[in-house]
């Protein structure tokens, strides 16, 4: 079984790869996706109570007291991460092992921090979604996002010129999302070059 790791800045298309992916049949772990249920686990939350009271009006998590917070500290992700990513790091283990046993040859793994955390070594093949700054500015903000929040996080991460120039240094994949009208085709071309690394 090949595992794939999709990464990229902010806002830059991964999501909608991801989506994509899980219509051709393949195991995606959407890394989105599994916070947001972990944001309903009480014990999760009441790990986040003990560092972050002031999200909580009568016990209720309110998650845009937490993300305003975050923005004015961002040293805070630290403390966030150190909670979630324990659970996070278990969720993977789970999904990869029902995929193993579902004789899967190749799952993918949404991994936003992959180079930051120095993860490459993980995974078979890595594929970097990239996009100009503007683009993904635009993104972020017609999900519903504003240009604070979208600012705090992508000085988190390393740069797109940096990530696309490791990929080319390594031989990752690169993915662009140039339009929607675009995905199918470039959705193809990136599985016959995942069959090709992967030699499947």
């Amino acid at each position: 079984m090949k595992k794939i790791a999709i990464t990229g800045s902010i806002a830059c298309g991964k999501t909608t790869l991801l989506n994509e992916l899980t219509k051709h049949g393949f195991p995606v772990f959407n890394c989105d996706s599994i916070i947001a249920e972990l944001y309903k686990n009480p014990e999760v939350l009441e790990k986040v109570k003990k560092v972050f009271p002031l999200c909580f009006e009568h016990y209720i998590f309110n998650k845009k007291k937490l993300l305003g917070l975050l923005i004015q500290e961002p040293s805070f992700f630290r403390k966030l991460e150190g909670i979630l990513y324990p659970y996070l790091d278990t969720e993977m283990m789970i999904f990869e092992e029902k995929a193993r046993r579902k004789n899967k040859k190749i799952i993918f793994f949404e991994v936003p921090l992959l180079f930051e955390k120095r993860m490459e070594k993980f995974y078979d093949q890595i594929i970097v979604v990239n996009s100009t700054k503007r683009q993904r500015q635009k993104n972020f903000i017609k999900r519903g996002g504003n240009i604070k929040v979208f600012q705090v996080l992508n000085s988190m991460q390393w740069s797109d010129i940096k990530k696309v120039s490791i990929a080319k240094k390594y031989g990752f994949l690169l993915f662009s999302l140039t339009s929607i009208k675009m995905l199918p085709r470039n959705i193809t071309v990136l599985l016959n070059e995942i069959k090709e690394c992967t030699l499947i």
